[in-house]
């Protein structure tokens, strides 16, 4: 599975999202994905949305018409960090992207 960049968006809850960030590397790990996952304050950073193959927002920061790739409400997290649901939707974004890469010219012919 190619690279693949998450990119954890947070506001005043910095804690939790550099927590939550962690755990997904932890859980991308686990489940052998070959995913850098950042996070980022909008409070801090809020000029530009940020570049990644995947955007995990703790707050509505962004619309998916504004950012080049999917973006995944992440709110659940803040009262449960395994939230099933939220992990599954981040799991399927993350493998239907991995799977379209691996479909690309340049992957299929080596």
């Amino acid at each position: 599975m190619p690279r693949f960049h998450v990119c954890v968006l947070g506001g005043s809850c910095g804690n939790r999202m550099i927590i939550i960030a962690d755990h997904l590397s932890e859980l991308f790990l686990q489940k052998g994905y070959d995913c850098r996952v950042t996070s980022i304050s909008v409070w801090e950073c809020f000029s530009f949305p940020p570049s990644a193959d995947l955007l995990l927002q703790l707050l509505p920061a962004y619309k998916e018409e504004e950012v080049e790739c999917p973006t995944i409400n992440i709110r659940p997290f803040l009262q449960d960090i395994d939230d099933p649901l939220t992990l599954q939707k981040i799991y399927f974004e993350i493998e239907k992207n991995s799977e379209q890469r691996a479909l690309t010219p340049a992957n299929v012919l080596g």
